[in-house]
């Protein structure tokens, strides 16, 4: 599977540069080739942040990085001993404050540097979305560890995370 990011920035607010609001999109071209030789094309574009940072915007949003910062520190105990017990790719519904809820657990490896943790969450709503694309339109968030090749287990750079987000 091939990528193409483009990322945008937009500068959203009064002429003062000091009250000015950055919105980061990235526009993600996918190009799926199947057996049958088929193309499919998708496209992913998010607006914004996908990351859990206080303040929270709502009890929802706390509730969904309560539960991806508990996942992430469970896995950190048993990281790096019990990294061939994450999964290549998991998602599980749930609800969380009345919503449903897409948790990803993801797992793959980055070159030179090691092993890459992450887990997201997907709201779906139309309620100022940071994510689109033809699947699905809500609120990603995403956050992730990084195993390094010595064993140490650090949280994910934004470079790394960004095509969770």
């Amino acid at each position: 599977m091939a990528a193409t990011s483009i990322p945008v920035v937009i500068h959203v607010g009064r002429a003062n540069a000091c009250c000015r609001q950055q919105a980061m999109i990235f526009l993600t071209a996918s190009r799926i080739i199947n057996r049958e030789y088929r193309e499919t094309m998708t496209l992913r574009i998010a607006i914004g942040r996908c990351d859990c940072q206080v303040p929270y915007r709502n009890a929802l949003e706390e509730c969904v990085c309560k539960v991806i910062h508990e996942r992430l520190a469970n896995w950190r105990t048993r990281l790096p001993a019990d990294v061939a017990a994450i999964p290549t790719q998991l998602f599980e519904e749930q609800i969380v404050e009345g919503c449903r809820v897409t948790f990803g657990t993801y797992k793959l490896g980055v070159s030179g540097s090691g092993m890459l943790v992450v887990c997201q969450a997907l709201i779906r709503t139309w309620s100022r979305p940071t994510y689109l694309s033809i699947g699905a339109v809500g609120r990603m968030y995403a956050e992730g560890l990084l195993v390094t090749n010595n064993g140490s287990v650090e949280p994910a750079s934004d470079d790394l995370m960004w095509q969770f987000r």
